[in-house]
């Protein structure tokens, strides 16, 4: 099928000689069409031809004018300037957040010729306001500081506006570029424009300023204009014919060409999918790439990079007209965690600057930062080998000299970890520092898109500087909103090959090409059309008064270009989530344009094949919908485990481990995996209960000491040892915390309380005992014959305290928890063994392997530390709480051989059943295992 670039290219080639062509001007709507109508119209001679000057209508209108269009960081400041002289308490950091807003009212306003500027401003003053809110109410309303700031501002912009355009002078934004042209164009054509004719082809919805430029034009015999229509919309009451149909009955823009009738006469496929996921779209999407001529019409750049991911390496031809902003790059992310790091990530303490640590990390990992560490330094890697260092040390703040120096002489750590100390000339330059020095080592090595926003951010920062010298008073974070909002508004475009099968654009830059497949992503409601929602300060009553469009009005334009792309094609693919977010403002619901094709197009073309199909992907589940892993043993795997009982052994936590579950057993102790080290700003349970361990461990070695009568006299001894035991450990292991303030220092404080009450409570309670052991470790080996082998192992276990008092050995463990009767209890109808063997019955079984191994040392040497221990001495395994110190939690109740034959019957079957190979080992189905599982994201739980 013929596309319209075609048509019109050749009605522009047959309405003029060869010769004739280089004085002929032709406007497009964007650039990309101006590429395809070159590619059509040369195609029509085998005769080389002068091509005539074919120009996008914003790089037309710019032309006309001889202004030069301001760059963004240029208009913000003058702005900013303006706006100074009517209100000089305005802050930068608060006018930052609104200036974008106020820059595009005026390029509206401009653009739409609003006559009655002052009108507009004085329909939002506080007079007129409070005129057409009450008019006959007799209660006044009241008049507020923040009332008083809103109606302030529009009396201010009413001067700005004026004020902006002469300060301006030879520069411009771009609506008062078009302003100008529009308003001075009978001057310029009386002046000669330089052509002999003017072509306008496939435009829609045009601003008033750009009426008014083209119908001067045609009223001159100046213009020809090739509109790209269909009757389906043109002779019906349809939107997207709403401003088209108003053009062709008052005529100003001279003869209309007939509309085509492609809608209702062509064969065509249309597939709507619905999707889970919003990300699941890019993967659906690549599914359905073919050798057509293709378009991905994507409205959200957020989606660009997914896709490309998806289609990998297999397509090999493509170009994104779509522009990346600012804010997309990976440079823009390290500048982003650089602000942060000079901001909440620091603070000055008495020795200078100290950096978090989580900051750091995220610095000395970042993929740009990494990619230098690695060209610069080969293998060394010593920007990881810090970030390990700091973990190692559990480091919650590292000082600045620290970070700038562990490697000397390096620049970028120089730039990196240099404190700003407020100052926003030192801020830019060490962002320009840190941007040159990535730029010299990696740049060659980055792809086309980041080599270009390192360009592009390298000349905002020169930008910036510039102003710098002219704003001494802006803050750093005046510099930080203002980056954060140029990443939204500077944009890259993309590069690639301009004819390649595949094009990815926004449905905007579709106008005036065909293709022969469309496929459409986010096809939400919301999202195309646009929500209703009005990025201006202008209220919707003054854009209705004074002739500014409103997003009814968006709706059309929308409607156009989506019915006007689906004229040529043969196939369409529409994809919509049904997904809770959308990415940019959508509902879960399809447009309802996908409605307005099912009940309306499809019914009138019967040519038109529509299919509506939900997107589906199987998930392997067991009975309770959950993900189901199963490890098999082979030789290999049983070798593992025969290494792992001889050189590591059977532990309480092990074991416990594996009746909770045996994949969490395999993954953990057969083959190591461990959680990736984390630094703590506070302490864990684990690391709290470590602190309070090794402190009694020191306490009862260094002050009560070992296999000693504790006498009463030793009680304020004992107190008094308490405060500097803690800080000899916290030094030791956890210096990286910060205990000087916040959660920390009450955890210091509750860690001297527990200590004290643990002492008053159950050491200095009245009865004479002795502590014989702290921290120890006992093993006892055992061996298994599995048919023709023998299998030796071991079981170890490390218990707290071994106390001595009153004829009775006590095997205390502490625990920071909380603890309940019923966990020392025999489950019901159930012996002992099979108590041991139950998954939640872990401090049963703890106490049960505790009172084995003291009964099978003292067997062996009839001592506890050189203690000798009375042959009628009863042996108490139990814990305390220090939630609780005044109950001590017994086991009690079975005879030594009880014991001892209930714990090895357990270990056998335990070490069968781990090398029976007919036994995988497999997920448990106690789903609250998983809930603090260090494997849970494995399992997909």
């Amino acid at each position: 099928m013929t596309s319209f670039l075609s048509e019109s290219a050749e009605s522009v080639f047959k309405a003029n000689k060869l010769n004739d062509l280089k004085d002929v001007c032709v406007v497009l709507p964007s650039r990309r069409a101006t590429f395809f109508f070159k590619k059509e119209l040369a195609n029509l001679s085998e005769t080389p031809f002068i091509s005539p000057k074919v120009f996008a209508i914003d790089d037309f209108v710019c032309n006309l004018s001889g202004l030069q269009i301001s760059d963004q960081v240029s208009l913000i400041f003058d702005l900013f300037e303006c706006y100074k002289l009517f209100d000089t308490s305005v802050k930068f950091e608060e006018f930052i957040t609104w200036a974008p807003t106020v820059l595009k009212d005026f390029d509206i306003i401009d653009q739409y010729l609003v006559q009655d500027v002052e009108g507009l401003f004085n329909y939002m003053s506080e007079a007129e306001a409070l005129n057409r809110w009450q008019p006959d109410s007799e209660k006044a309303i009241e008049t507020t500081a923040q009332t008083h700031a809103y109606f302030e501002l529009y009396d201010n912009l009413k001067k700005v506006y004026f004020e902006f355009r002469k300060r301006l002078n030879k520069k411009a934004y771009r609506g008062m570029a078009y302003r100008l042209v529009a308003e001075d164009l009978e001057q310029i054509v009386d002046a000669d424009l330089g052509y002999r004719h003017f072509y306008f082809i496939g435009l829609n919805a045009l601003s008033k300023s750009e009426e008014k430029i083209i119908s001067t034009l045609v009223d001159n015999k100046m213009a020809t204009c090739y509109w790209d229509t269909d009757e389906w919309f043109m002779n019906s009451k349809h939107q997207a014919g709403d401003v088209l149909r108003n053009y062709r009955k008052n005529k100003p823009f001279g003869d209309w060409n007939e509309p085509k009738k492609l809608l209702q006469t062509t064969e065509k496929e249309i597939n709507i999918y619905e999707s889970p996921f919003n990300s699941l779209q890019a993967k659906v999407g690549t599914e359905f790439l073919t050798d057509q001529n293709t378009v991905f019409v994507v409205p959200d750049e957020n989606l660009i990079q997914p896709l490309l991911f998806s289609m990998g390496n297999e397509v090999e031809e493509y170009n994104i007209t779509m522009g990346l902003g600012m804010g997309q790059s990976k440079l823009s992310a390290l500048i982003n965690t650089i602000f942060e790091l000079q901001g909440i990530g620091s603070f000055q303490s008495n020795t200078g600057t100290r950096f978090s640590h989580a900051f750091i990390q995220r610095i000395l990992t970042d993929p740009l930062v990494k990619r230098y560490e690695v060209k610069v330094f080969d293998s060394e890697n010593p920007f990881s080998a810090k970030k390990q260092d700091i973990i190692n040390k559990n480091q919650v703040y590292v000082s600045e000299r620290e970070m700038s120096t562990f490697v000397p002489n390096e620049g970028l750590l120089k730039a990196l970890f240099t404190s700003w100390d407020n100052d926003a000339q030192k801020a830019i330059i060490g962002l320009k520092n840190i941007t040159e020095l990535l730029r010299e080592q990696i740049f060659e090595d980055l792809d086309s898109m980041e080599k270009e926003f390192f360009m592009l951010f390298y000349s905002v920062l020169n930008r910036l500087q510039d102003e710098l010298g002219k704003h001494a008073d802006l803050s750093i974070l005046s510099i930080k909103l203002l980056l954060k909002e140029l990443s939204k508004l500077e944009r890259v475009p993309f590069t690639g090959e301009p004819i390649a099968p595949l094009q990815i654009m926004s449905l905007l830059e579709t106008r005036c090409l065909d293709f022969d497949h469309v496929v459409l992503f986010s096809f939400n409601e919301g999202i195309i059309p646009a929500s209703s929602k009005n990025n201006s300060l202008i209220p919707y009553e003054a854009c209705i008064a004074h002739g500014i469009p409103v997003f009814s009005d968006q709706d059309s334009i929308m409607a156009y270009h989506f019915y006007r792309l689906l004229m040529r094609a043969k196939k369409v693919d529409i994809i919509f989530t049904n997904a809770k977010s959308t990415g940019i403002g959508g509902s879960k619901d399809p447009s309802r344009f996908v409605l307005q094709l099912m009940e309306n197009l499809a019914k009138e073309n019967a040519l038109i094949k529509i299919e509506k199909k939900i997107v589906e992907f199987k998930k392997a589940e067991n009975e309770q919908g959950l993900t189901s892993i199963s490890i098999k043993k082979n030789s290999d795997t049983r070798e593992k485990i025969k290494g792992y009982l001889a050189k590591k052994g059977l532990s309480v936590s092990s074991i416990s481990q594996y009746y909770s579950c045996s994949l969490m057993f395999y993954y953990s102790k057969i083959l190591g995996l461990e959680e990736s080290e984390e630094i703590e700003e506070t302490f864990a349970a684990n690391a709290f209960g470590n602190w309070i361990h090794e402190s009694i461990e020191i306490i009862s070695e260094e002050v009560v000491l070992l296999n000693t009568l504790i006498p009463a006299e030793l009680k304020p001894k004992v107190k008094a040892a308490i405060p500097w035991v803690l800080d000899k450990v916290f030094k030791k292991h956890f210096e990286g915390y910060q205990v000087e303030t916040g959660i920390n220092l009450i955890y210091r404080k509750m860690a001297e309380n527990l200590l004290l009450q643990y002492y008053e409570k159950c050491i200095f309670d009245g009865k004479e005992r002795l502590i014989l052991s702290v921290e120890d470790k006992f093993v006892h080996n055992l061996n298994l014959k599995i048919g023709d082998e023998l299998i030796s192992y071991f079981i170890n276990g490390k218990i707290d305290s071994i106390e001595f008092e009153e004829n009775s050995l006590m095997l205390i463990d502490f625990k920071t928890g909380g603890l309940k009767a019923g966990e020392f209890n025999l489950k019901k109808d159930s012996s002992l063994l099979q108590t041991f063997q139950a998954p939640d019955k872990s401090k049963f079984r703890q106490l049960v392997v505790y009172k084995y191994l003291i009964y099978k040392e003292l067997e062996r040497v009839s001592s506890i530390n050189g203690f000798t221990i009375p042959s009628n001495t009863e042996i108490v395994p139990g814990m305390y709480s220090f939630r609780d110190l005044s109950k001590f939690h017994e086991f009690k109740g079975f005879e030594k051989e009880e014991i001892v034959g209930a714990t090895e019957e357990a270990f056998k079957e335990l070490v069968e059943e781990l090398l029976n190979t007919e036994m995988p080992f497999e997920q448990t189905s106690d789903l609250k295992v998983c809930e603090y599982c260090s494997f849970k994201t494995i399992c997909h739980r």
